[in-house]
């Protein structure tokens, strides 16, 4: 795991079982928690640790897209440039919306990816 010390990336820190101290969307046993259809922008500044998101590079979290919609996060974080999903629901690629513009790299392993379609 990356620290923000060695990188300067703004990220959600693993624990020592490879997943996140705070698992994004999923609660301690796995599932998910109620926090509606959207990041709201309290969550959003949770997640990435900082309040200043448009400077957030690297993002870290499990969420599943079949109940949160995250359409809009590259327009909340435009200068994201990896984004690391794995362990989430990300049935179709369209979930995750178009709006990452300086998106280079995506991590989905074990991420439930059925569709390619809407990768451009």
């Amino acid at each position: 795991a990356r620290s923000p010390m060695e990188s300067g990336d703004d990220y959600i820190p693993e624990d020592d079982e490879g997943g996140s101290d705070d698992d994004g969307f999923f609660d301690e046993q796995g599932g998910l928690e109620e926090v509606g259809e959207f990041f709201s922008e309290a969550r959003l500044e949770q997640l990435v640790g900082t309040n200043d998101v448009e400077s957030v590079t690297f993002l870290e979290v499990r969420i599943n897209t079949e109940e949160i919609m995250m359409r809009d996060l590259g327009m909340r974080l435009p200068n994201l440039s990896e984004l690391k999903l794995n362990n989430s629901n990300v049935p179709s690629m369209r979930d995750l919306g178009t709006s990452f513009k300086n998106l280079t790299v995506i991590w989905l392993a074990r991420s439930n990816v059925q569709e390619l379609d809407g990768i451009g």
